[in-house]
């Protein structure tokens, strides 16, 4: 009896975020992904594997001793929805946030749609607003910034 589409979609996202956080194998993780890919974040957004790559690369670079920890994982007919932590140290340069080597730790929920067994769509939220403050950053009215 084969495997539901469903199960099979869980296991792609399962198997991608593990290669890409755990092993940290960019160029096996972009396997997992369609060339035509969209990602749609929190701050922004990019079209195509290639672009898609180079977010990819620019996190893993700056984040290390990352750990994802994934606590709820649905799945409807090609969509796959996960909520969970991402926990890592910052050891690069971050939206003008110079090395600070803290820990932080955010939440986040992913909703990834699946085709032909690659990722094809990436709508990602995670807290921003508690990963700038975890790294110093201070928030201010848009009057008191200028």
């Amino acid at each position: 009896m084969d495997t539901p589409q469903p199960i099979k979609n869980k296991e792609v996202v399962k198997d991608f975020m593990n290669t890409l956080w755990v092993k940290r194998d960019l160029d096996t993780a972009l396997n997992y992904l369609a060339e035509d890919i969209n990602y749609y974040g929190v701050r922004n957004e990019s079209h195509g594997k290639e672009n898609y790559s180079e977010m990819l690369k620019g996190y893993l670079s700056i984040f290390n001793d990352v750990v994802v920890d994934i606590e709820d994982m649905v799945s409807e007919k090609n969509k796959v929805y996960f909520r969970g932590s991402f926990t890592g140290i910052l050891d690069g340069n971050f939206e003008g946030i110079n090395v600070t080597n803290k820990k932080v730790s955010i939440r986040f929920f992913d909703e990834l749609e699946i085709e032909g067994g690659k990722i094809k769509n990436d709508w990602d939220l995670l807290d921003d607003l508690g990963l700038m403050h975890q790294l110093g950053m201070e928030l201010k009215p848009m009057e008191l910034a200028h």
